[in-house]
């Protein structure tokens, strides 16, 4: 069976989106924000009363990255490829990336989140 990963991602499409979060100081430094956040917002009852703090708070942050990437439509490469195959395949390779994935990461490296006074890690 081949491994249909890439450089430890499940995808190549997950990975690149990843690697351009983390490649700039501020952008790397906004999502470790939004992970500690998502963490200090989530509880097991928030969003969903079945899931453990950890699955709830990578839930918030898949839904944050999801809206946050959604809302680069308006970026001037998407108007410039609208109505072409660029932007079908553009449009498809972000969707491809597995958000879950990279809010899960976030979480795992998180600094160690402060809540009320106690120490609290993400995972």
């Amino acid at each position: 069976m081949i491994d249909k990963g890439y450089n430890g991602w499940s995808s190549y499409e997950t990975w690149a989106v990843k690697l351009w979060m983390d490649n700039e100081e501020s952008s790397y430094r906004y999502w470790q924000g939004a992970a500690r956040v998502a963490w200090n917002v989530a509880d097991d009852k928030h969003p969903n009363q079945f899931m453990n703090r950890h699955d709830n708070a990578q839930l918030i942050l898949s839904d944050q990255l999801k809206d946050e990437h959604d809302s680069q439509s308006e970026h001037p490469v998407f108007a410039a490829s609208d109505g072409t195959v660029y932007a079908d395949l553009l449009n498809a390779a972000l969707s491809d990336g597995n958000l879950r994935e990279i809010a899960n990461v976030l979480l795992d490296d998180a600094e160690p989140i402060e809540e009320e006074g106690n120490h609290a890690t993400a995972t």
